[in-house]
C-alpha cells in the first residue's frame, strides 16, 4: 500500500513536471527566435513639421505688412486697443469669450484676410479652448 502512494506521489510530481516543460516550450514559442542586432538599424528621422504662425502672430504681420499701428486699427474697428493686443499676443483670455471669433473675423477682414480660415485655425489648434472661465 505503501508503494502505490510513492508511485501516485511520484505520478503527481512528473504531470507537474510536464506542464512546467509544456508551458516553458509555449513561451519559447512565442518569443522570436532571432534576435535583431539593435547596433544594425538606423533610425530615420523624419523632418519635423514647423508650426504654422499663430493666429495672432498672422494678424499682426498682416497689419505690419500695411503699415498699419495698432492705435489705428483699433479706431477704425471701433475696438478697444488692449482687445487687439490681446489678440495679436494670443492672450484669449483677457477676451469676452462670446465676441472672441467676432473680433478675430473683423480684425481680419479689416487686414483683407480671411477671417473663417483663421477662426478655423483658431478652433483647429486648440486655442479658443484656452479661454475659461
Amino acid at each position: 500500500m505503501q508503494q502505490y502512494r510513492m508511485n501516485l506521489g511520484e505520478e503527481k510530481t512528473a504531470k507537474k513536471a510536464a506542464k512546467k516543460a509544456r508551458s516553458k516550450k509555449a513561451i519559447k514559442a512565442a518569443k522570436p527566435k532571432s534576435k535583431l542586432n539593435v547596433k544594425s538599424i538606423e533610425t530615420v528621422a523624419e523632418p519635423v513639421q514647423q508650426p504654422l504662425t499663430t493666429v495672432g502672430t498672422t494678424l499682426k504681420e498682416a497689419r505690419e505688412a500695411r503699415s498699419m499701428s495698432l492705435t489705428h486699427a483699433a479706431a477704425a474697428l471701433n475696438m478697444r486697443l488692449d482687445y487687439l493686443k490681446a489678440i495679436e499676443k494670443d492672450n484669449y483670455k483677457d477676451l469676452p469669450c462670446s465676441y472672441l471669433t467676432g473680433f478675430v473675423r473683423t480684425y481680419a477682414t479689416l487686414l483683407q484676410l480671411d477671417g473663417e480660415v483663421l477662426i478655423d485655425r483658431l478652433q483647429a489648434g486648440g486655442e479658443i479652448g484656452i479661454v475659461t472661465y
